[in-house]
């Protein structure tokens, strides 16, 4: 769903990737999975789910952040992935049912950035 690159100026450097989503799935009591991943590094380097839990199709907030310290000058990609814990269920960003809410005024978010030590 989201990528971003970031070159960080030091290998002292702290890199922190902050995800804000919403959405919504199509089965009461179905779980949204997201995680975040670096380049293809294989293993997730941070997880968060949310259950929808209620009649309106909503789940949410999907929220996750994570600090880590890299060691690299060279640019690294931090991705989001979202997914349903079930195969067959539908899954909307920003909106449920394949419908926006508010307008698409809903914004879901991926910010990646460097921290000086």
């Amino acid at each position: 769903y989201f990528s971003q690159a970031i070159t960080p100026t030091s290998n002292t450097s702290l890199i922190r990737a902050t995800f804000n989503g919403f959405g919504g799935n199509s089965t009461l009591g179905a779980a949204i999975t997201f995680a975040l991943f670096r380049d293809s590094i294989a293993d997730a380097l941070a997880t968060g789910w949310c259950v929808r839990d209620s009649g309106n199709n909503i789940v949410g907030p999907l929220v996750l952040q994570h600090q880590e310290q890299p060691g690299i000058t060279t640019e690294t990609t931090y991705k989001i992935r979202i997914g349903n814990n079930t195969a067959g269920i539908g899954f909307t960003l920003n909106g449920t049912l394949a419908v926006a809410y508010y307008g698409g005024t809903f914004a879901s978010s991926l910010l990646v950035e460097e921290i000086s030590v």
